[in-house]
């Protein structure tokens, strides 16, 4: 059902031939990720602890995301730029914890392996404007 591509450098592409769609994988620095490149993802997975500083930057270069892109990271992003874009996306069994984004509580439990039941991580979805992020 699945062709993995490798395309080359740090690229990559995975089709789904019964559905015929694709993923690009892209790995790399996203402080160095082109915009246009941002623009046309659907999902960003951010896989490092990054200081206080550079998740400022990197909340700034996910601005260039369009709207609905679906952003997972470890630290909560939402908010550290002005007219920031990040909704945050909460998920049903942690609607009533106060502050459940990332650092081990987040809107998106997944495996990991430092942690049995897995791990919270910051889940996002781009919204059409800074407006929106904030009422969700």
């Amino acid at each position: 059902r699945f062709r993995y591509e490798a395309a080359g450098g740090s690229t990559a592409r995975l089709l789904d031939l019964e559905f015929n769609t694709t993923c690009d994988i892209v790995c790399g620095s996203l402080l160095d990720t082109p915009a246009s490149i941002l623009a046309s993802a659907s999902a960003i997975v951010l896989e490092v602890c990054l200081p206080r500083e550079v998740q400022r930057l990197a909340c700034e270069m996910l601005q260039n995301c369009s709207a609905g892109c679906r952003v997972v990271c470890y630290a909560p992003l939402h908010g550290l730029v002005d007219r920031c874009r990040l909704a945050p996306v909460i998920s049903t069994a942690h609607a009533g914890i106060p502050g459940a984004m990332g650092d081990g509580v987040g809107g998106l439990c997944l495996p990991a392996s430092w942690k049995d039941i897995g791990h919270g991580f910051a889940f996002y979805e781009v919204a059409q404007s800074a407006e929106s992020a904030q009422a969700s």
